[in-house]
């Protein structure tokens, strides 16, 4: 790597170079972590708008951001047409109603994709097809509310395994909700309007899914979301909503962080007579315009803005928050690369580095003269941060308090700024705990910036002194290495200062106190003045092997990464920083020197897994340490290949799709950083099965009042769902009986003489299947009832016979009647064959009870058979009305 070696060890001379202190306004920070100021949501950080490529999900992944909003678009999905074609084509298949033949491809194509990766999914149930809509457009209000509930359920079916969370409709309080040609009677004002919508849409999605959560109303206008929330007051107080409002939805455009206070968050649900209910800050930035300056995708003032609306979020106890972007315009999340634009690092440091989006945290006490917050994440940690969005640097000094027991603790350092994407710690230290306080002092936040800080008992603090070139000591170097100092001309990664080397110059640092026989392992970032063929080399020698480095050629920070083992007797090793060359300047910063070997996290734990239709999902327990998962799978038990089926998870849960129903899958995860992959966690399977198959054979029976309905069992199924109609095609989508355990059911309260339609579904736990057959039939008022029916004799041969039946009849429809026969039918049981016969006109008064003995012949081939005697009447108008009860017949062998 370099020829002069040994003149650079023998050098010691400390480098004196006095730095430079610019006078900078100080800030104090002040974390009590005895507080508990309520639950911090990890849903704080999140974004609108699918992202459409790979590189841009995992950059979104990276960032920590674990939440996503998106348009389903119904009017984009349901085919072109009209409301009478559509009412005919219910429940016929290939029919324009048939959601086989929608086009769902929008969804399909990413929501799966962001679901399977552990995000949760906020489907936006909008908005209503032209032609369904008064108002000739998608944002009208639909003129046939059976038919939008019909769109809404079948949409909600198909995308409901990558949906968590429902929102109704979008800003229906300014242009995406139109009133023209809409009934004035029927619907005065938006709020009327979205009332139905709200209702309609719960309607249907609760026909098929009792849990999902479902809210809104995603307002737009400030004037609707400011100190009365007269829209959701409304929407709470109607009790069909009610019970289906599940949480409270708006818009927040802001381009003053200073009008944005936590108050407005927290205030918003009580004011609404909600506060159980969880709050969606599910838009928000700078402004809904895309070309509002200076926010746009690469503008680093987006780092500080994105950490002060962030901080009040998380402060707030918002439950979730999404800040607007799209790559479409001038405020994406991700350059063309994939790669996280400036804003992106502020998520970064505070849902990954600072663990605040993996699990509930615990809001801490802060007191500041800065933006500035403190918590407990789920992993124990104790964490603050800081936000400097002026235009000038800042000092900090930080008062941690009640950090419980322990005379140490050791902290680590992150910052997101123009310089430095928050991609790892740049600077840790041991600090001493006094009466369960510690002080770190002086710590530099640049303009535009978030500077955060972990404190926990990590095993491997950075061992280099002033990694971070901070103080301008414990490194050396020599004249004849040409000129080195430490600079503060903002050529820096982090912090105030970094190192500059020119010429054929270096500085380096003996660290001592090491292992012997222990792998470490040195990070540094680089970056060269200009760009030439000398490289610039970050080493490690006199550790017991031969000098090992990394070479750095490019003009942007860039990380070295370097692992070395000391040998059997050695404590030391050398640091160095140098110019492999005479012709370049180089910068460096942020070098850390750490054990390597205790640095891999832990096995996860806690493991489960949930079957679903050809997918399983899993969740897990957060491992400490770790930055992402990798998921294996096998199907026999411990029978995991080695190779993940993914990686880079960064939630606490994957759902692995695109799975053989019927097949019995097991799965383990093992948790990753920069150091390593931990070992896998326990062993959790499932067997992913579908929807069971639509029941079939469907009968309907009438009675007074009423119709029995009787069908074949479904394979799998738990439970069936009835549906009704009035005409043919015409079942409503919420169906009239739920939870049937049995396969009958009978409908009571009808109307008799009116003609109804069926149709029954099949439930499991995976899902609801398609509709069976329809059957149809008459309620009637009865005019007869049968009191006893009995034998008096009978004589059956095989080839056929006679029975003579006691029948006891009773008028009860409180008039004369005449009944133009009576008939004692026999059913063979075997084949289905039917005979009929039986006694003539008979006349019935009021209430008269009359006693006859009809007689029926018949003839049979089957030697063997069960045959089934029953009665029925006929009434004048031709009309067969059976008659109970019946009697059993076994044919004489």
């Amino acid at each position: 790597m370099r020829s002069y070696v040994l003149s650079l060890v023998s050098l010691s001379l400390v480098l004196t170079v006095a730095l430079p202190m610019p006078a900078k306004a100080t800030t104090t920070v002040t974390a009590n972590y005895s507080v508990n100021n309520g639950v911090g949501s990890p849903y704080v950080f999140g974004t609108n708008n699918f992202s459409t490529t790979t590189a841009d999900l995992n950059s979104y992944l990276s960032a920590g951001c674990d939440i996503d909003r998106n348009d389903l678009a119904i009017e984009n999905i349901v085919p072109n047409t009209t409301v009478a074609t559509y009412k005919a084509g219910i429940g016929v298949p290939g029919s324009v109603a048939d959601p086989t033949t929608w086009n769902f491809g929008a969804w399909d194509n990413l929501a799966p994709q962001f679901f399977s990766r552990g995000v949760k999914v906020i489907a936006i149930m909008d908005y209503c097809p032209t032609w369904l809509s008064y108002s000739g457009d998608n944002h009208g209000v639909p003129t046939d509310w059976t038919v939008y509930k019909d769109i809404v359920t079948k949409v909600y079916q198909h995308c409901k395994t990558s949906i968590s969370y429902v929102e109704v409709w979008n800003e229906p309080d300014v242009q995406f909700l139109s009133l023209v040609n809409a009934p004035s009677g029927t619907y005065p004002d938006h709020l009327t309007a979205y009332t139905a919508i709200y209702t309609n849409v719960a309607s249907a999605i609760r026909a098929v899914d009792s849990s999902v959560p479902i809210g809104g109303p995603a307002l737009g206008d400030p004037s609707n979301y400011t100190y009365t929330p007269s829209w959701v007051t409304s929407l709470l107080a109607n009790p069909t909503i009610a019970p289906n409002f599940n949480f409270i939805s708006y818009h927040h455009y802001n381009n003053s962080t200073a009008n944005y206070t936590g108050e407005f968050v927290q205030n918003y649900a009580a004011i609404a007579g909600a506060s159980n209910l969880p709050i969606f800050v599910d838009e928000w930035n700078y402004s809904y315009d895309y070309n509002q300056i200076p926010l746009d995708g690469a503008s680093p003032d987006a780092i500080s803005y994105a950490g002060v609306r962030l901080t009040n979020l998380f402060e707030a106890r918002a439950f979730a928050s999404l800040m607007f972007s799209d790559n479409t315009g001038n405020f994406p999340f991700f350059d063309s690369n994939g790669n996280l634009e400036p804003k992106g690092s502020t998520y970064r440091l505070l849902a990954v580095d600072l663990g605040l989006g993996t699990g509930n945290s615990t809001i801490a006490g802060t007191t500041s003269t800065a933006e500035a917050s403190s918590a407990i994440n789920s992993r124990g940690d104790k964490t603050v941060w800081i936000v400097n969005d002026g235009t000038s640097a800042v000092v900090t000094n930080f008062t941690l308090s009640n950090l419980g027991g322990g005379s140490t603790i050791v902290d680590r350092l992150f910052e997101a700024s123009p310089n430095n994407d928050a991609s790892q710690y740049y600077d840790s230290q041991t600090l001493a705990v006094s009466g369960g306080t510690a002080t770190v002092n002086n710590i530099y936040v640049p303009a535009k910036s978030v500077v955060g800080m972990t404190l926990n008992s990590y095993t491997n603090p950075n061992l280099l002194a002033n990694g971070g070139l901070e103080t301008g000591s414990q490194w050396t170097g020599a004249g004849s290495w040409g000129t080195h100092s430490v600079v503060a001309n903002n050529q820096q990664h982090s912090g105030q200062y970094a190192a500059l080397v020119t010429g054929a110059s270096g500085v380096e640092q003996v660290v001592s106190g090491l292992q012997p026989n222990t792998t470490y392992q040195l990070s540094g970032w680089v970056k060269k003045a200009t760009a030439n063929s000398d490289a610039t080399y970050m080493s490690v020698l006199n550790y017991g092997g031969t000098e090992t480095g990394y070479s750095f050629t490019t003009t942007s920070y860039t990380q070295g990464v370097v692992t070395f083992t000391t040998g059997a007797t050695n404590t030391s090793a050398t640091v160095s920083f140098y110019n492999g060359g005479s012709a370049t300047s180089a910068y460096g910063d942020d070098f850390i020197l750490c054990v390597s070997s205790t640095t891999a996290p832990p096995a996860p734990t806690g493991l489960g897994a949930t079957a679903g239709n050809g997918q399983v999902a899993l969740s897990w327990t957060a491992s400490s340490g770790a930055t992402s998962y990798n998921v294996y799978r096998g199907t026999s038990s411990g029978g995991e290949s080695t190779t993940a089926i993914a990686t880079g998870i960064a939630g606490l849960s994957y759902t692995n799709t695109g799975l053989t129903n019927g097949t019995h899958y097991y799965f383990k995860v093992a948790a990753v950083n920069t150091v390593g992959t931990s070992g896998y966690s326990n062993e959790a399977s499932a067997t992913p099965a579908g929807p069971p198959a639509a029941p079939t054979g469907l009968a309907a029976v009438p009675g007074n009042a009423q119709i029995s309905l009787s069908w074949s069992a479904s394979s799998g199924a738990t439970s069936y769902r009835v549906y009704r109609g009035t005409t043919a095609g015409g079942e409503s989508t919420t169906a009239v009986a739920t939870g049937i355990t049995t396969t009958s059911y009978t409908n009571t309260g009808l109307t008799n003489s009116t003609t109804y339609y069926y149709k029954v579904a099949a439930v499991n736990a995976v899902g609801t299947s398609g509709y069976s057959n329809e059957a149809t039939t008459t309620p009637y008022t009865p005019i007869v009832e049968s009191a006893t029916l009995t034998l008096n004799k009978y004589s059956v041969s095989h080839a056929g016979g006679s029975v003579t039946a006691n029948v006891t009849l009773k008028n009860v429809s409180g008039s004369s009647i005449t009944l133009s026969a009576i008939d004692v039918a026999a059913r063979d049981q075997s084949n289905g064959n039917r005979d009929f016969g039986g006694a003539g006109t008979t006349t019935l008064t009021a209430g008269q009870t009359v006693t006859i003995n009809p007689t029926r012949n018949f003839t049979t081939s089957d030697p063997t058979g069960n045959w089934t005697v029953f009665l029925s009447y006929e009434t004048a108008d031709g009309v067969w009305h059976p008659l109970s009860p019946t009697l059993g017949l076994m044919v004489a062998n």
